[in-house]
């Protein structure tokens, strides 16, 4: 990371940075499929989400249809799996917790510079689910899927005008990486305590956004 006097806004991941719904989100996958998928199938499910968590849950679902289950996905077969998701999802997202320093992070950052969250839930629950917890007070822009994490960046950083090297993202997956390499922003990643770190090497990682507070507030009171 660039000293913060540096970087001028922040693109926010969601789940897995903010808040602790990972884990909750990876098992609502294995279960819209009941008990079809065998052990060795919900292993896999479990391994793909934890390395593709930015990716949309109608991605996700027709990869699982052609990969686990060998056959083709339709629109009515991953409307169905996908509205199924969002139910199980309305119904236990409230019990998510916040992840260490979340708040605190963000309530010193608002009004200090513009906060953009980029998620890959639908962007509809996304929206409610924020409005829920009072957190679209924080973001100048919020994007859910279909969008892709790569358009989105770009979307943003269009938009306002932002030079990217000024710009921070931060992320728990790939997909954030992917999305800050190819628009050329800055990027901090996420990995939670006990968790395998699937960033490359030189890649700065926080176990969360408590620990990255401290450094940021280190960073910006010391003395040159």
């Amino acid at each position: 990371m660039r000293e913060p006097a540096n970087i001028r806004a922040v693109i926010f991941d969601f789940d897995g940075v903010i808040l602790d719904s990972v884990s909750l989100k990876t098992e609502l996958f294995v279960r819209c499929y009941d008990n079809e998928p065998s052990m060795e199938q919900q292993a896999h499910i479990r391994e793909y989400q934890a390395r593709h968590g930015g990716v949309g849950r109608g991605e996700k679902f027709a990869y699982f249809e052609r990969a686990l289950f060998n056959r083709e996905p339709t629109p009515d077969s991953l409307a169905r799996l996908s509205r199924l998701y969002g139910d199980l999802l309305a119904a236990e997202i409230e019990a998510c917790r916040y992840l260490p320093g979340a708040l605190a992070f963000l309530d010193a950052l608002h009004g200090k510079m513009p906060l953009h969250l980029v998620s890959g839930t639908l962007h509809g629950d996304l929206v409610r689910i924020l409005d829920q917890r009072n957190l679209t007070r924080y973001f100048t822009a919020m994007i859910g899927s279909p969008t892709s994490k790569i358009d989105a960046f770009h979307r943003i950083i269009t938009m306002e005008a932002y030079d990217p090297a000024t710009v921070l993202a931060i992320g728990d997956s790939m997909t954030e990486l992917e999305a800050a390499n190819a628009t050329g922003t800055q990027f901090i990643g996420i990995v939670a305590p006990n968790e395998e770190n699937m960033f490359p090497p030189g890649i700065t990682t926080y176990p969360d956004l408590a620990h990255l507070h401290a450094d940021w507030q280190r960073l910006t009171t010391a003395v040159p």
